[in-house]
């Protein structure tokens, strides 16, 4: 009953899509420069998942290994993203993605907070040289 989507804070037709989320190609990806930028995966509609990990991966280029992700929250939603609880939250952790191109990195969920949701996102919560 329908596809898994992707959504993001910003568009931007430079920036490729909001879609590349989902590949498994390496490619350059983001959202405009904006205080709390934000990456979301829709599931579809009576699809829930718990999840127990997530991996994040940075940019394809070289240029950009020291822009990575540092201040990062996952939250999942049920109610179609009206009302958001967190899984995971990094704060101020410059060296939680490595510092090389197309670098990926896997986070636990810790089981107290793990839930059943239909909607997951990447928010931003902190200084860092990278946008989402």
């Amino acid at each position: 009953a329908g596809w898994v989507t992707t959504t993001r804070s910003s568009e931007n037709s430079d920036t490729g899509s909001a879609s590349d989320a989902l590949g498994r190609q390496p490619c350059r990806s983001y959202t405009n420069d904006e205080p709390t930028p934000w990456w979301q995966v829709d599931l579809g509609a009576g699809r829930l998942f718990t999840p127990t990990r997530y991996t994040l991966r940075h940019s394809n280029l070289p240029d950009d290994a020291d822009d990575r992700l540092q201040s990062w929250r996952l939250d999942g939603s049920v109610d179609g993203g009206a009302s958001w609880r967190t899984l995971d939250e990094h704060t101020n952790e410059p060296n939680a993605i490595p510092a090389r191109a197309d670098a990926m990195a896997t986070f636990a969920v810790a089981t107290e907070r793990a839930f059943p949701a239909r909607r997951f996102r990447v928010l931003m919560t902190g200084p860092s040289p990278w946008r989402v």
